[in-house]
């Protein structure tokens, strides 16, 4: 009977133990008594699954260099509404004077 601290090991996390201590994947394969390809397998989902090693941490700097182009980001985008707003008023504007040029009988000035 096995003791209460033992606990069994999954194939993978036996395959993964072994890849850590570079053994050859045939030589893990034969240990196990698996097929060499589930040992390639394993490594292989092993890799997908690891994070990136060129994703970067955050640093204060990149995190400040962040903040600042979200607030410029912010600033164009509201001078670009107010843009299309000032447009807006502009088109607004000449239709008010054609419509006063109309009444007055003098035809297009703009």
């Amino acid at each position: 009977m096995k003791k209460a601290t033992q606990t069994k090991l999954s194939t993978s996390t036996k395959i993964y133990s072994l890849l850590d201590k570079t053994v050859k994947p045939k030589e893990i394969a034969r240990r196990l008594n698996i097929p060499v390809q589930s040992v390639y397998s394993a490594k292989y989902l092993r890799q997908k699954t690891k994070p990136s090693a060129t994703i970067q941490k955050a640093t204060p700097k990149s995190i400040q260099q962040v903040k600042v182009r979200v607030e410029l980001e912010d600033k164009i985008e509201a001078q670009n509404i107010e843009i299309v707003n000032l447009k807006h008023q502009i088109i607004g504007f000449r239709a008010v004077i054609s419509y006063l040029e109309d009444l007055a009988g003098v035809r297009n000035s703009q």
